[in-house]
């Protein structure tokens, strides 16, 4: 059977440690996706915001493995935003300045206490012909792509390139929040970033069925930006993604087989 028919373990068995080098201990819960194409989904959102489980859960490296690996999350402790775009990972730190740092790396040492990680092999491509705005992407990202073969059921990742208006992102800073801190209080509480016109790529994952594990309660995507020319990345707050912008959906969804 095709590796893409094959249910695929998406939650963490075990924690792993982080760059401090913790030990490794058994994860008190697991979340499945379905495949379509493969997802793995490490930790949930609430856990992390409503329980406080900021722990490791998975070495950010698993998502560097491939060279079309895509991957958003947050690091152990909230201390920053991972973001994987075609194998290499931006890790976004909240610094105690205020500022964001971001590091470039193939080889990343971190882990996070969230991460959702997928693969675009043989992904195709779409031009959007008009302006989308942040609060529209999720519904015309499962339109094209169900138009285009994809199973919109089941979780996908996605990317889309091009000129980026009102951009607004965050990095999450755990430091300034406190227990069962609120999706707002999350924003509010990290380094924010805006930008009135850019050229970025935004990383996000669809999903209708992970509600609070992966996107919050009224949204189905969850959707990070990489920025090359100002070295940054980090949780997109809002955008409107201009005409013209390119979208890479995965490949059409095979068949189920006997």
């Amino acid at each position: 059977m095709r590796d893409g028919l094959l249910p695929l373990v998406v939650a963490t068995v075990f924690l792993v440690g982080c760059r401090t080098g913790g030990a490794a201990t058994a994860s008190p819960k697991v979340h499945r996706a379905s495949v379509n194409p493969p997802v793995e989904i490490h930790g949930a959102l609430r856990e992390m915001m409503h329980e406080g489980r900021t722990g490791p859960v998975v070495e950010v490296a698993r998502a560097t493995e491939s060279p079309d690996s895509v991957a958003v999350g947050a690091l152990a402790g909230l201390t920053g935003e991972v973001t994987v775009l075609d194998g290499e990972a931006w890790l976004s730190y909240a610094e105690a300045d205020g500022m964001a740092r971001t590091v470039r790396t193939k080889t990343p040492s971190d882990s996070a206490t969230l991460l959702v990680m997928g693969r675009l092999p043989n992904a195709q491509w779409v031009t959007l012909e008009e302006d989308v705005p942040l609060t529209a992407l999720a519904d015309r990202i499962s339109a094209l792509a169900q138009a285009r073969g994809v199973d919109v059921t089941r979780p996908f990742p996605f990317t889309v390139e091009g000129t980026l208006r009102e951009l607004a992102w965050h990095v999450v800073d755990g430091s300034k929040l406190r227990e069962g801190a609120s999706h707002q209080e999350h924003m509010t509480a990290g380094v924010q970033s805006r930008k009135d016109s850019a050229t970025g790529v935004l990383v996000g994952f669809y999903s209708t069925q992970h509600h609070g594990i992966f996107t919050h309660h009224d949204s189905d995507a969850h959707v990070h930006v990489v920025l090359a020319e100002e070295n940054a990345s980090g949780h997109v707050d809002g955008v409107t993604v201009g005409r013209g912008a390119r979208v890479r959906l995965p490949a059409p969804s095979a068949p189920a087989g006997p």
